[in-house]
């Protein structure tokens, strides 16, 4: 059985569920500019929502790790490059995704002192804390994805996939190609989880029937 296929396809899916989850339970702002939401996310009980999201979101991070690791193998070339990218995807999800909670604690924990601190002010820190937590690694397990659906072995199918997903997660910082991204990672965790198990059912040897063993 190809177990890191396997592993690949758990950590992308526990990568994209986690991320999506994370995204909606920080409630972070993005996109256009609204004020009810940045109001919303600055609010006093809303901190220990951001402080849990984030880390579901580092947690769900880390998921790229084991498919950076089986990509590699289906290189020949440039395999220590993409585990270097896996490896910076993490790094700069975890900058991110702190830096998501860091600002609704800081005015939590800053009371009055930081209360007049303009909302724009903060929307704007938002949006750098998200294009490190969502787009950082998307960029740079797109450059992956990318390579791989170019250079694997995969099915024809799911390599034209991730070559669209790859140019679609180094264009995250456009709010919707992201979302496309992590459908690919859905869709393909599904596929690389499915394919390892079809694999091994069809390398299990058979086991003689008792009829058999008798004649």
């Amino acid at each position: 059985m190809d177990t890191t296929r396997r592993a690949a396809g758990w950590g992308l899916l526990a990568y994209a569920i986690g991320t999506i989850t994370a995204i909606v339970i920080t409630a972070v702002p993005g996109g256009d500019y609204d004020e009810s939401q940045v109001t919303g996310f600055l609010a006093r009980g809303h901190w220990p929502f951001a402080a849990a999201g984030a880390v579901l979101g580092v947690l769900a991070t880390f998921g790229l790790l084991p498919f950076a690791r089986h990509a590699r193998t289906c290189l020949r070339a440039g395999a220590d490059a993409v585990w270097a990218f896996g490896v910076a995807a993490v790094a700069v999800a975890v900058v991110g995704w702190f830096a998501v909670a860091g600002i609704p604690i800081a005015f939590a924990e800053g009371g009055t002192a930081v209360a007049a601190v303009p909302h724009p002010v903060t929307y704007v820190l938002s949006e750098i804390a998200n294009l490190l937590a969502w787009c950082g690694p998307a960029f740079l397990v797109g450059a992956v994805a990318l390579v791989v659906g170019a250079r694997s072995t995969w099915p024809r199918g799911i390599r034209v996939l991730s070559v669209l997903a790859g140019l679609c997660g180094m264009a995250a910082a456009a709010w919707f190609p992201m979302f496309l991204f992590l459908l690919w990672a859905l869709i393909t965790g599904v596929w690389a989880v499915a394919s390892s198990r079809r694999a091994a059912s069809a390398s299990t040897p058979q086991t003689p029937t008792r009829t058999a063993q008798l004649i």
